[in-house]
């Protein structure tokens, strides 16, 4: 899954399921976690914005503190601006329209109506374009939530940050503590790993890291040259 099919996906996205898949993408979040965030849960005073995942809401059971990228967080406070006016303004969850908030079975109810409206939304977006109508081995579409998770941890991986990665998606990894702990070194490092993760802007970003790579070749040959002439001279 690349930049350029994600960014066709979010161009063809209704607002509600696009902040949701960027947010996906950003964060390593998972549905469920999504689905449950509240408006208290998300910190836009932080560079990057920054985001409570709740023990209660994780799979591990274990609070974490991730972040999402100038443009999903530009895309998730244009949702939450233009959400103040409708009826559920006063509700405390971004997705979930829950009434009896003293009620399990209710929590449930409209946290299970949450989850499959997206992934129906999701289907429904790709079935209707044949360039993202792709199957898996298994049959089953490519472009699922899930895959938003892969890939973020791709993009991360494969800028020499996989330990960053597997700390913010709580693997146990020799990083982990050190970024649990540490907001600022979490911060810094991700403001580093936000171009890779921004989606819409990917032309911009992709040509800076061709010319950065060209640097680096260009340097790596001069390099080189200088230890041939360094051999030469100390032959004679």
């Amino acid at each position: 899954m690349t930049k350029s099919v994600l960014n066709r996906l979010l161009q063809n996205c209704v607002p509600k399921l696009r902040v949701a898949i960027l947010i996906a993408c950003s964060s390593d979040m998972r549905i469920g976690e999504i689905v449950k965030l509240k408006k208290s849960d998300i910190d836009f005073t932080t560079s990057p914005t920054t985001i409570k995942v709740r023990r209660e809401t994780t799979k591990t059971r274990e609070t974490r503190f991730t972040h999402i990228t100038t443009e999903a967080s530009k895309s998730l406070s244009d949702y939450l601006t233009k959400n103040k006016t409708d009826s559920n303004s006063d509700d405390p969850f971004l997705f979930m329209h829950l009434k009896n908030k003293n009620d399990p079975a209710a929590y449930y109810k409209s946290m299970f109506s949450a989850r499959q409206t997206f992934m129906e939304k999701l289907r429904k977006t790709t079935d209707s374009i044949h360039e993202l109508s792709t199957k898996n081995e298994n049959g089953q579409n490519s472009i699922h939530f899930h895959a938003f998770r892969k890939w973020f941890k791709t993009q991360v991986t494969t800028a020499g940050q996989s330990d960053f990665a597997e700390a913010l998606m709580v693997h146990k990894s020799i990083k982990l503590v050190y970024f649990k702990q540490s907001s600022e070194a979490r911060m810094k490092l991700y403001q580093k790993m936000e171009p890779f993760l921004t989606i819409s802007d990917f032309t911009r970003v992709e040509k800076t890291m061709d010319e950065l790579q060209d640097q680096v070749q260009s340097l790596t040959m001069e390099l080189e040259k200088v230890k041939q002439w360094r051999e030469i001279a100390f032959k004679y």
